[in-house]
């Protein structure tokens, strides 16, 4: 019974947010995201890995 009420709920909550549906993002994502560029062409001979996505 709570497995099923809790199912219940989190498909309620998953319905919430739908990936399709653009959303506009705060204004510290682009400063956020200038941040990792430049962190990352600064280190570029440093990694080995990239995880991007």
């Amino acid at each position: 019974m709570i497995a099923r009420v809790l199912f219940g709920l989190s498909l309620i909550g998953a319905m919430q947010a739908l990936p399709w549906e653009p959303e506009p993002s705060d204004a510290n994502w682009l400063r956020t995201h200038e941040g990792f560029v430049n962190n990352t062409k600064s280190k570029r001979d440093e990694i080995n890995v990239l995880f991007y996505g």
